[in-house]
């Protein structure tokens, strides 16, 4: 039996990115026509682009439930499982607060959306009535 190759699965992710770049390119180039919006983009790269990141959430749930499982399960004494579920949660809680602290600290120097006036946008609606609960 052959041995597999050790960067089998990287070297198939560069070769991916690679020709996503590639592809990226050409579509540049070729510019704005009506048949490469509405064929390529709007049509196969939307369809397969929606598959793959409603695959991506479907597997996201299931992979750390399994993840945590797999790790309870292997811990023999519960007293650890309690030391580690505590770093656990206080490095949670620590990451937490830094990036929020980081994204208020940017958020007031750069101050987004100053000089945007939303009165301004001559938006309206009207809303369809509400259907029977019965």
């Amino acid at each position: 039996m052959a041995k597999p190759e050790p960067n089998h699965l990287t070297r198939q992710i560069v070769i991916a990115m690679l020709a996503g770049i590639v592809l990226g390119v050409i579509l540049n180039q070729l510019g704005t026509a009506s048949w490469i919006q509405l064929l390529v983009i709007d049509g196969v790269l939307q369809v397969v682009g929606s598959v793959f990141v409603a695959a991506l959430k479907m597997m996201v749930v299931p992979l750390v439930f399994v993840s945590l499982v797999v790790g309870v399960t292997a811990l023999s004494d519960l007293k650890a499982l309690g030391r580690i579920g505590i770093k656990a949660l206080s490095l949670y809680l620590a990451t937490t607060a830094i990036a929020v602290t980081i994204a208020l600290t940017l958020a007031g120097m750069v101050g987004p959306g100053e000089g945007f006036d939303a009165g301004s946008t001559a938006a309206s609606f009207s809303g369809k009535e509400a259907p029977p609960l019965t």
